[in-house]
């Protein structure tokens, strides 16, 4: 991604989801690790998603979004990689 800015530790929904953020060019991308001892299932991250786009990259996971977050499935000791792009036209 080339020069840019990592936000470690950046607001999750819940206290045992731990989160980094990565951005460069206009692109951003998240590291999330649940270190709960259950499965999780629901909002991981506050987001503005009008007009983004976001994809799961390790597992190819599908994700569920609302006007203000993004929500997925994690297993306990899972590492989740979100990257949010533009919707293209």
């Amino acid at each position: 991604m080339g020069l840019g800015k990592a936000d470690p530790l950046v607001a999750t929904e819940v206290p045992y989801l731990l989160a980094n953020r990565f951005t460069a060019n206009g692109k951003t991308i998240w590291i999330i690790l649940n270190t709960g001892r259950n499965t999780y299932q629901g909002p991981l991250l506050r987001l503005h998603s009008a007009g983004k786009r976001y994809e799961e990259l390790l597992h190819g996971r599908e994700l569920m979004l609302a006007p203000d977050s993004v929500a997925a499935v994690i297993r306990p000791n899972e590492v989740l990689v979100l990257r949010e792009t533009s919707k293209q036209p």
